[in-house]
Parts: structure tokens; sequence; C-alpha cells
């Protein structure tokens, strides 16, 4: 059997699909929904035929499918899983040229991909060290000109620290003698407290006496009657 090397097999992938129908595929679907109902037929007789030799064509037809241009769920890796399957389980006269030809192309595109999608992360990874890069320089400038402008607002805190000391040693000074006239005016406080409630029981003790007299007259007038 001859086999394509790895890197030339995938020009020839356009060639293989226009030739699927007539070779992979002796059923040809029309629409999707023809895709799916045959997916689902040859899933069912791979997985539960009696017949290991129908299993395996079935696992090959389901690849054909997988790789047909006209299906909607077009899948590579899926027909490449289904290709190894068969040709594990196939008899040595089975395993055609097309078939390692698609095996070995399939292969080739999937590998292709991976190092596709790892370049691809890593240009990603790359970008973000950029960026991060990019904003910690950024970030650097930032500081530094806050540093700036931090230092000369110290210089005027200090400037004002210097006032405020200045303000401080009056202002104690004449909280040392608002102190001294809020202790008068306590104690004058307490002393008008006390001459209150002296007065208030003053109070107290004259409406008492003017209630009793005014109960001694009531008790005359009624005697008068």
């Amino acid at each position: 059997m001859n086999h394509l090397r790895p890197g030339a097999v995938l020009l020839l992938i356009p060639a293989f699909l226009l030739s699927l129908s007539g070779c992979l595929l002796k059923f040809s679907p029309r629409s999707p929904e023809d895709f799916t109902r045959e997916t689902l037929r040859l899933e069912e007789k791979a997985r539960a035929h009696e017949d290991s030799g129908v299993r395996a064509e079935s696992h090959r037809k389901l690849a054909g499918l997988y790789l047909h241009y006209r299906n909607p769920q077009l899948n590579y890796g899926k027909a490449l899983r289904e290709f190894e399957i068969y040709l594990k389980a196939a008899p040595e006269s089975g395993k055609s040229d097309e078939v390692l030809n698609w095996v070995s192309a399939l292969q080739e595109l999937e590998k292709r991909e991976k190092e596709t999608s790892g370049l691809k992360e890593r240009i990603k990874v790359m970008a973000r060290e950029r960026e991060g890069q990019q904003q910690s320089l950024a970030r650097l400038g930032s500081k530094n000109q806050e540093l700036l402008s931090a230092g000369e607002r110290l210089q005027g805190q200090m400037e004002t620290l210097e006032k405020a000391n200045r303000g401080l040693s009056e202002t104690s000074r004449s909280l040392t003698e608002t102190n001294r006239s809020l202790s008068e005016a306590n104690r004058n406080l307490a002393e008008a407290n006390r001459s209150l409630k002296a007065e208030i029981e003053r109070a107290k003790d004259t409406l008492e006496k003017l209630r009793t007299l005014d109960r001694q007259m009531e008790e005359k007038r009624r005697n008068i009657r």
C-alpha cells in the first residue's frame, strides 16, 4: 500500500471530499435530515450489530458521513476517531490506501490544528504579558508623579502644622482661662440651684397654707347659710 507524506496529504483534502460520495459512501444524503437519520442508523449498527465486520464497516461509513462536504455537522476529529476504530477492527485486506491516506491526512490536520491552537494561545499570553508590562510602566510613571506631588503636599503640610502648633498654644491658653470661667459658673449655678430649691419649698408651704385657709373660709360660708 502506498502512503502519502503527512505534509503533502493535506493538499489532497479537497480532492478527497469530492470523491467521498462515490468511494466512502454508497448512500449519498441530500438534506440535513438525511445526514441525521443515516448517522443514527450507522451508530446503532456500529454499536449493536452481531457481525463484527458490519460493525467495523459502519464505523468506516460514519467517518465518510462526518467528512461529507454537504454534512452540516462536518467534523474532521470525529471522522478520524471513526477511521481509527475501523482500522483496529477491519482485516488487513480492508485497510485500503484511501482509508490510510485519509487517516494520515486527518492526523496531520489534527496535529496542525493543535499547533495552531497552541500558537494562538501563546500569542494571547504574549499579548497579555506585553499589555501587563505597558500597564506596569504606566503605573510607575503615574507613581513617580504621585510621589512628586506628595512631596510638595508634605512640605505644605509641614508649614501648615507649624502654624497650627502656634495656634494650638494660643488656644490652650484660652482654654485654660475658659475652664476657670466655667468652674466659677458651675459654682454659681450650684448656689442658684440651692436657692431655687429653697424657694420652691417655701412656695409649696405657702400654697398649702392657702389651701387650708380656703377650706376654712368655705366651711364658714356653709355655716352662715
